[in-house]
């Protein structure tokens, strides 16, 4: 019987891991670096610089909600730098959102060592 659970579970864990989109992925296909770098500004604030600004503020967790409001709704005029320009919305999914908001916040802890934005 242990045998049995252990195996389902490697199953569903397996499937998980195969069907789940990476971050990288997520930013390629929705053409995120049109407009972003994951360091540095571009025709809108960096990745980084996102997730510094809002944790700084608000912490980790209201941060996170923050960043998936604005995939999923949109925003303008939030950053000082960046007033003329427009976060368009995107329809992702919770998991796909949950990815991009985690590598977001994840780039808070990033030192520039070279290119980030391959």
């Amino acid at each position: 019987m242990k045998k049995t659970v252990f195996s389902l579970i490697g199953v569903v864990l397996l499937t998980f891991s195969l069907n789940a989109k990476d971050a990288k992925e997520l930013i390629k296909e929705n053409n995120c670096m049109s407009c972003h770098n994951e360091i540095g500004p571009k025709d809108a604030p960096s990745f980084k610089g996102i997730a510094r600004r809002n944790i700084r503020w608000y912490g980790i967790e209201e941060t996170k909600m923050a960043i998936k409001n604005t995939i999923l709704n949109g925003s303008r005029g939030k950053y000082r730098k960046f007033l003329g320009k427009e976060m368009p919305l995107y329809n992702l999914t919770e998991e796909d959102l949950n990815t991009l908001t985690e590598y977001i916040i994840s780039l808070n802890d990033v030192s520039y060592r070279g290119n980030h934005n391959k």
